[in-house]
């Protein structure tokens, strides 16, 4: 039954992360008729539906290359294995009563490498010390996407936070409501991986009445014992 449950939540993640791309791309090609009908050039602006709204074209195209960019990050990348060197004990230690061998790890992609030790061929566990991974902290960088005017036309309106090239892993995302966290309606998705550098969405689904009783919308991100927030003001947009 569990199981059942966990396929049933991703499935739902997948198709709502469609929906959403399929809904960006439907505004860009509405907005662009309208534009290009309007007799517009290389450079102008259409009204949306919410509160007067402008919506440029640049703009647009600016979303469409964002959604893109974050969808090549988000596509696993090939394993790259460690490079592994054994240093045997120096003359110094074998002369003293002990000696140590260190193994070194670097330059591999992604995380998760495991180090065992044989000695004349069975495995030993007691003496062993294997440090935690490292590499450069990357913040991730953070966008806020507001709901499309065709949603907002709808019965419920969704927002869509994206994270994307940082490094290690483990970036929380949290929701804020006019200054109050907000769990319900909140997909989050689990981190992605490629080369070293991490991903992950976050949705935020509302009625069609809190969104109208809303103004503004923040996405928390904590990484790395450091803040992130994105923020979108709807009345900014009126």
């Amino acid at each position: 039954m569990s199981e059942n449950c966990c396929d049933s939540g991703k499935k739902r993640k997948v198709l709502l992360w469609q929906w959403w791309i399929g809904e960006v791309f439907r505004r860009e090609r509405e907005l662009l008729r309208q534009w290009e009908s309007e007799g517009g050039g290389s450079s102008g602006s259409v009204r949306g539906h919410c509160c007067g709204r402008l919506g440029n074209v640049e703009g647009l195209q600016r979303e469409r290359e964002l959604l893109r960019q974050w969808g090549n990050v988000n596509k696993a990348g090939p394993a790259v294995k460690p490079s592994v060197s054994l240093l045997p004990p120096s003359s110094l230690q074998i002369s003293g009563d002990s000696a140590a061998l260190l193994c070194l790890l670097s330059s591999y992609s992604p995380q998760g490498e495991q180090v065992s030790w044989t000695l004349d061929g069975s495995e030993v566990t007691e003496g062993v010390q294997t440090s935690a991974e490292t590499g450069p902290a990357v913040k991730p960088s953070v966008s806020l996407l507001p709901p499309s005017s065709l949603q907002i036309s709808g019965d419920s309106a969704a927002l869509l936070c994206l994270l994307s090239s940082y490094s290690p892993q483990g970036a929380q995302v949290s929701w804020m409501l006019d200054g109050s966290e907000v769990t319900e309606g909140v997909q989050t998705s689990a981190e992605s991986e490629r080369d070293g550098r991490y991903s992950r969405s976050s949705v935020l689904s509302l009625s069609k009445a809190r969104w109208e009783g809303a103004d503004r919308f923040v996405c928390r991100v904590k990484h790395n014992g450091a803040d992130q927030e994105a923020l979108f003001l709807k009345s900014s947009e009126c």
